[in-house]
């Protein structure tokens, strides 16, 4: 049979490593008239007086969440006079035939050794071909 956490506890004399202090805490009640002023305040006013505002009415005022789509203000001259959908297929990068500049390369194959990816080992192979380690 085996020991349960609950027999294994009382044999040890488990005692809890939180001690809670004292009872619980008192619970107070606010009203409104009991309200002080907040520092801040303008004129003195005081929650549910005549001038401040409720929150249904804050509500009302405010508009709900939208989400916009981004739109690129930025349009390409050719892009303006044609038509939408031809707008639409433009490529968000346009390629521009330049000479290279100083530290560019065309090619992953004309990087330094310390950049290219390293073959691959034999064993490394049979590794993955075999489902992992």
């Amino acid at each position: 049979m085996r020991a349960s956490t609950l027999n294994l506890a009382k044999a040890v004399k488990y005692v809890p490593s939180i001690k809670f202090v004292g009872g619980p805490h008192p619970v107070v009640t606010h009203s409104a008239a009991d309200a002080g002023l907040h520092p801040c305040t303008v004129d003195s006013l005081r929650p549910g007086a005549p001038g401040c505002s409720t929150v249904e009415e804050v509500a009302k005022k405010w508009l709900p969440f939208k989400v916009v789509p981004y739109v690129n203000s930025n349009k390409s001259a050719s892009g303006k006079g044609s038509s939408t959908k031809a707008a639409g297929n433009s490529p968000k990068y346009v390629f521009k035939n330049r000479p290279l500049e100083e530290n560019e390369v065309g090619s992953i194959s004309q990087l330094p050794p310390r950049f290219k990816l390293r073959p691959m080992d034999e064993q490394e192979i049979e590794i993955i071909n075999g489902g992992g380690i």
